[in-house]
């Protein structure tokens, strides 16, 4: 391996002109391994915002817009709703007229007509209403009374025909029961007692038949410690035999709270979290089978760094890690990175840090092409070698051909080049591609 100086000049004259010294993010990320480093291209764009939210507490997909429940943070709740457009990057406002009262952090979901709202909190309010917003019509319906106490930090999933709400912190403490509700007939219904102590700030996803609970911070036990006790348990509910099952214990993941998941259409994939304390941030996860109810470990190489509040989406083809807080001391750190998870071949690969900053915040949705992330716009580019075409190589010899066939992952965009990783490789093995017709850029692999 030649002397890194000596590898520059030798990219910068054997590329035609792309001199690295231009770039030294890309020396330096590859001297650190993932540290984040500013990234070129069209990978990041800023979204419009003339009408968006002030904040994202709350969002859903429609498959054409974003529906967003917005407002500012901290305890002063404020009804912001609007919807946004990506094919023509703009807001609009959606009406507040029979909306459901201002709150924040209330779940929802999206029906494929309607967004149902429901719970949430403002002060020391906890809500146990909520209501159902139809994007064709631009109006609001109110949901009929629950069954459930008014309550926050619960979560929600949508079946397909139905909404689950489960657990969260009532007035009496945190809750351990849930219920259906059935817009159709515009009715709830209890769920069957589980074996789970009570939980708020947990886990849950709809797994195409049925929901998957898992960790949280679970009841007072003065028994064991004042502190609130973090859960590494979770339990499995079938819709269509109104049961639950366990789910196994060994092989998975710490316990912890505010942790993330995603279904892949056969698995789950659980990553970060945190403990009690904000500074006890996580930074790794496993894959659940339903199907074998088992847990494999997650690669940990070039996984990103400890965080909390950070967003989480499946592409179809990748799982996408990105931003968040981590809190190392007595100051707050808000991060601007992540990574790329590719499930086939167990590897990291980082995302470089945009010149355009996202917000913070777990509000993020992934439209079929693109990510959708507070301000910012992501769009996960692959590649695609489809004749001979030259490359430069930054851990190797600087210079060779790129054959027909051949796939990476896109990091970063110049003109006239493309820096990319194949999709075995380590980040250390990134290289820069030609960018003509002899390679095709896709959203997906």
């Amino acid at each position: 391996m030649m002397d890194s100086s000596v590898l520059r000049w030798f990219v910068c004259i054997l590329t035609l002109g792309h001199c690295l010294t231009s770039f030294p993010w890309v020396t330096n990320a590859l001297a650190q391994g993932t540290e984040s480093v500013p990234e070129a291209g069209t990978l990041w764009q800023p979204m419009a915002t003339a009408g968006a939210p002030i904040g994202y507490r709350a969002q859903v997909w429609t498959g054409t817009e974003l529906l967003v429940w917005g407002g500012p943070g901290g305890q002063s709740a404020v009804n912001e709703i609007a919807r946004y457009d990506p094919r023509t990057d703009s807001w609009r406002t959606i009406t507040t007229t029979g909306a459901p009262a201002t709150r924040l952090n209330p779940t929802v979901v999206w029906t494929g007509t309607e967004m149902i709202v429901w719970g949430g909190l403002a002060g020391a309010t906890r809500f146990g209403d909520g209501g159902r917003y139809n994007l064709a019509t631009n109006t609001w319906t109110p949901l009929p009374p629950s069954v459930l106490a008014p309550r926050s930090a619960h979560s929600a999933v949508w079946t397909g025909s139905e909404m689950i709400i489960w657990g969260g912190n009532t007035a009496d403490g945190r809750a351990n029961d849930g219920a259906r509700y059935d817009p159709t007939s515009d009715t709830w219904s209890r769920l069957p007692s589980v074996d789970l102590i009570g939980r708020a700030d947990h886990g849950a996803l709809w797994m195409g038949n049925a929901m998957l609970v898992w960790g949280g911070r679970g009841e007072r036990e003065a028994v064991v410690s004042i502190s609130d006790v973090l859960r590494g348990d979770g339990a499995i509910f079938y819709p269509a035999t109104n049961s639950w099952a366990p789910v196994a214990m060994t092989g998975a993941p710490t316990p912890r709270r505010e942790v993330q998941m995603v279904w892949t259409g056969s698995e789950v994939i659980l990553w970060g979290g945190r403990g009690i304390e904000n500074a006890d941030a996580r930074a790794d996860g496993a894959r659940y089978d339903p199907s074998r109810d088992a847990w494999i470990p997650l690669s940990s190489v070039g996984a990103p760094r400890p965080r909390y509040d950070y967003s989480m989406i499946w592409t179809g083809a990748e799982l996408i890690v990105w931003g968040g807080l981590y809190a190392g001391g007595r100051t707050v750190e808000t991060i601007n990175d992540g990574a790329r998870y590719l499930l086939s071949t167990d590897r990291w690969i980082p995302l470089l840090t945009p010149e355009v900053l996202p917000t913070r915040g777990r509000a993020a949705v992934w439209t079929g092409q693109e990510m959708l992330l507070g301000s910012t716009r992501f769009h996960p580019l692959w590649l695609q070698v489809q004749a001979p075409t030259p490359a430069s190589s930054l851990a190797d010899e600087p210079r060779w051909v790129a054959q027909s066939g051949e796939q990476y992952r896109v990091i970063a965009q110049d003109p006239g080049w493309v820096l990319a990783v194949g999709v075995s490789d380590t980040f250390d093995s990134a290289v820069w591609i030609a960018d003509d017709d002899r390679i095709a850029l896709t959203i997906g692999p």
